[in-house]
């Protein structure tokens, strides 16, 4: 009795080791922004237009493939309350058997630019077009569609928005 036991509980224990000491890929946090960057610039001070350059930009050896949302938001520069914001999917490969889904891909040292046109998006709070003259904070942040991470949203730098 007290052999079978022994062995039980031997037996028991290895099984414990091995399976602790395999590590499933799946269960990996993908830390995104030890990788990838988001940067906003202005391409013309002296522009009627508010229009503004996105650059993400992919550090990584790895190819970056994701579904992303990007998400504008115009804060109070005062209060720093958020007052419009606009959510735009971002896209630049699309799905061959269903080309109304797409990711965004970024190579390995690559990155991904799009001019934007404040005026053109659609957004959801105050009315952009009525907002009162004056400074505004704006600021882009990159939302990936990955629920396995806490790391999944990564804020453009801040910058001023005169109307």
């Amino acid at each position: 009795m007290k052999k079978t036991s022994l062995i039980l509980v031997l037996l028991f224990s290895s099984l414990l080791f091995v399976t602790s000491c395999s590590k499933d890929e799946s269960t990996k946090v993908e830390v995104y922004t030890e990788y990838l960057t988001v940067e906003l610039n202005l391409v013309d001070e002296m522009s009627l237009e508010p229009i503004y350059t996105l650059e993400i930009r992919n550090s990584s050896t790895n190819i970056f493939e994701q579904q992303c949302t990007l998400i504008y938001r115009i804060k109070d520069q005062q209060s720093k309350e958020i007052l419009t914001k606009s959510r735009q999917v971002v896209v630049n490969k699309r799905i061959p058997s269903n080309t109304l889904q797409g990711y965004l891909n970024i190579q390995s040292g690559g990155n991904y630019m799009e001019v934007v046109n404040l005026s053109d998006l659609h957004w959801i709070g105050e009315d952009f077009n009525a907002l009162k003259m004056g400074e505004y904070t704006l600021v882009v942040t990159l939302f990936i569609d990955d629920p396995a991470t806490p790391f999944n949203s990564i804020e453009s730098n801040e910058l001023i928005y005169i109307k």
